[in-house]
């Protein structure tokens, strides 16, 4: 979202209407299908029960596998000269997605070995191009094997459902270390509760803004329902941060 305003800021052209004509929003999804039935499922339900959200600022496919290796650092204090191996299973039909790609954030091979080697993932690491091409992380993805498991893929029959993950470590010392994810923290199997949404907020804005000042939006968020007036949200966007990247 970002970078398409800094496009439009900057004279790039677009269509009319994301939603009309081929190929369109839709076209991202599927072919064929019926946009006839987009309303007939609204009345009197909330979709925010059937949405997933993303815990880490990264492409949806990669969400369980940063999950299931952030796990494997924490709990056993990994370190890149301790690790010999990484393999990487996502399902099938959503990995391809995020297999070497040149944006790092949808890049599961440069996301693993970046939580590897600093032992959690930020905004501003997830995004970061240069570090992309450095020889240290270059090193360590090469390390990373990312199989397309047909074995996680949903069954055809039912409605999909693909945050599933596995990670599994060969160490140096010949240790075999595994931790699966049925469902990423953030999807609707998993909903977040609000001390997963505070460290998430942190791990996104606190290379832009002092921490105080994101404890008080989170703590301006989490009493909107008895805010006198949405204005004062102002006090928080005024901050010089919003005039940087991670301000938009």
């Amino acid at each position: 979202a970002v970078r398409s305003v800094e496009f439009v800021r900057s004279g790039f052209s677009g269509v009319a209407d994301v939603l009309d004509n081929s190929p369109s929003f839709f076209d991202s999804y599927t072919y064929g299908g019926d946009r006839s039935k987009l309303m007939q499922e609204l009345a009197g339900k909330s979709h925010l029960l059937t949405t997933d959200m993303k815990q880490y600022p990264v492409g949806m496919p990669i969400q369980p596998a940063a999950e299931a290796m952030e796990a494997l650092v924490a709990e056993h204090g990994l370190r890149p000269d301790e690790v010999a191996r990484i393999v990487c299973r996502l399902p099938s039909e959503k990995s391809r997605i995020v297999d070497n790609r040149p944006m790092p954030d949808v890049n599961v091979q440069y996301i693993l070995s970046v939580i590897l080697s600093d032992g959690r993932l930020t905004f501003a690491s997830s995004h970061d191009y240069d570090r992309l091409q450095t020889p240290a992380i270059r090193e360590i993805m090469g390390r990373v094997e990312l199989i397309h498991d047909t074995g996680l893929d949903p069954d055809p029959t039912v409605k999909g459902f693909t945050r599933r993950g596995v990670i599994e470590v060969t160490t140096v010392d010949g240790r075999h270390l595994v931790h699966r994810v049925d469902a990423a923290l953030g999807s609707r199997k998993n909903p977040m509760k609000w001390d997963h949404v505070v460290r998430k907020a942190h791990a996104v804005l606190d290379d832009d803004f002092p921490a105080d000042l994101v404890d008080g939006m989170l703590a301006w968020a989490d009493g909107l329902d008895s805010a006198d007036s949405i204005r004062s949200i102002g006090q928080f966007l005024s901050h010089p941060g919003c005039g940087g990247k991670g301000g938009h």
